[in-house]
């Protein structure tokens, strides 16, 4: 995984990149504990999508922003709680309203 440095909400952060497929299915699961530097994670997708984020597997809480092609927040979900459930059964699905093409997980 790539480390960007971006600019959100008028701050400077660095965060790692997700591009891939293996890279999005594993997101911030690879993580133990969130890391100090690293503030996040950016999901980059070619086009706009609609598909649900969960917490399945996750160690710590995070804020989710479902971004739209020129990075304006389209929704967030905030302090979005782990879900360890087994294999996932029950675990909440995060969805915007609307197409994004980009997601922000910050820690």
């Amino acid at each position: 995984m790539k480390i960007k440095e971006i600019s959100f909400n008028n701050e400077n952060i660095e965060v790692y990149v997700c591009e891939t497929f293996v890279e999005k299915l594993n997101g911030a699961t690879i993580l133990k504990e969130p890391n100090k530097k690293i503030k996040g994670m950016l999901f980059v997708f070619k086009k706009p999508v609609r598909n649900s984020f969960w917490m399945y597997r996750m160690n710590f809480p995070l804020d989710i922003y479902f971004l739209d092609e020129n990075y304006n927040i389209i929704e967030k979900f905030e302090k979005v709680p782990p879900c360890n459930k087994f294999l996932g059964i029950g675990c909440p699905k995060y969805k915007p309203k609307s197409k994004y093409r980009y997601v922000l997980e910050l820690w």
